[in-house]
């Protein structure tokens, strides 16, 4: 049976139809075939659907040239925890092989911390909670932690023997952040990211957990539909119209999960904002463009970030990979 792995475990399944849904999955098996790692349930056969890594470097105290500077973190609740602990003791395991470090970050609410995470505890969407611990972690790890791979605890090291060094290259180092389009729905990707240990990625991370009280009353898939629009506050010109059409639909998302097409409606005209045009390939140039062979992905990038939540005032870059390219193959298994 074909499903959506992260779906099943975060949200309500997303209404596909059915030949569509079966084309995107045969090109999914076929791109992705000797890729390393892999999302997956615990109660599923071997899985087909992969992921690999990108890192990225860093100027921070860390010496990425040290296996060990590259940080593997998980972030799961109690309940999380429990339910992948197989996936997450393969992870553990590949990260020991190739003497990455690893580490689950436990996002249960708690309210007895001292230091950075306690400010993230004013967050009560686990997922929202999830960025700002996982900003906090860089900051408390700067000595240690020169980028990391923030990982859901259903990804599962499918290929113990490929190393994701094999998807280094110094152009690909220079982000603060990486994201990649989800394979199925042509989201950006919320659950799994690459950031390096900057002022610029842990102000990204907080400025985007901050967005959790002004979320819409309907469905916006929590911290996924957040993104878009905190990509267009940040990248997109105010003068662009597309931003408009963007900004200006997050709020008014008030259908629940079983109504969809305002969600992805929103998601649409965000897409078509940060220069990553219309989800399908009958609709434009834009598209093909970002998805190009010859290319990895999109760079945004702005020399004037302003952050609300720590102040930081300065460049930001964030790589987005287009579908079956980025270092996740998620959607099926």
């Amino acid at each position: 049976m074909v499903r959506f792995s992260r779906f099943l475990a975060v949200v309500p399944a997303v209404g596909v139809s059915g030949l569509k849904y079966l084309r995107n999955t045969a090109r999914l098996l076929r791109n992705t075939a000797r890729l390393p790692f892999t999302k997956h349930r615990k109660d599923d056969p071997l899985p087909n659907n992969t992921m690999s890594l990108v890192m990225s470097q860093t100027t921070s105290k860390a010496d990425l040239s040290k296996a060990s500077s590259l940080h593997f973190v998980v972030g799961a609740d109690k309940q999380f925890q429990s339910s992948y602990e197989w996936c997450m003791d393969s992870m553990r395991c590949y990260a020991e092989k190739k003497g990455y470090t690893f580490a689950v970050l436990d996002i249960s609410h708690q309210s007895n911390e001292e230091g950075c995470r306690k400010q993230c505890w004013k967050f009560m969407d686990p997922f929202f909670r999830k960025h700002c611990l996982t900003a906090c972690y860089l900051e408390d790890n700067q000595e240690t932690a020169g980028a990391i791979a923030v990982l859901d605890s259903d990804v599962m090291a499918g290929s113990p023997d490929r190393d994701s060094a094999d998807w280094l290259s110094p152009q690909k180092l220079e982000t603060d952040l990486s994201l990649y389009e989800r394979c199925t729905t042509y989201e950006v990707a919320a659950g799994n990211y690459l950031a390096r240990n900057t002022p610029a990625a842990r102000a990204f991370l907080l400025d985007w957990a901050a967005i959790e009280p002004t979320r819409p009353p309907g469905f916006s898939s929590c911290d996924n539909g957040a993104l878009h629009v905190h990509l267009a506050r940040i990248f997109v010109n105010d003068t662009d119209p597309q931003k408009k059409e963007c900004v200006d639909r997050y709020p008014k998302l008030v259908d629940d999960c079983m109504h969809l097409d305002p969600y992805f409606k929103f998601i649409t005209e965000c897409r078509k904002a940060l220069g990553m045009g219309h989800s399908q390939p009958q609709d434009g140039a834009e598209l093909m463009q970002f998805r190009r062979k010859d290319r990895d992905g999109l760079i945004l990038h702005t020399d004037n970030y302003v952050s609300t939540s720590t102040g930081y005032k300065g460049p930001l870059t964030v790589r987005i990979y287009p579908k079956s390219r980025g270092w996740v193959h998620d959607a099926v298994s």
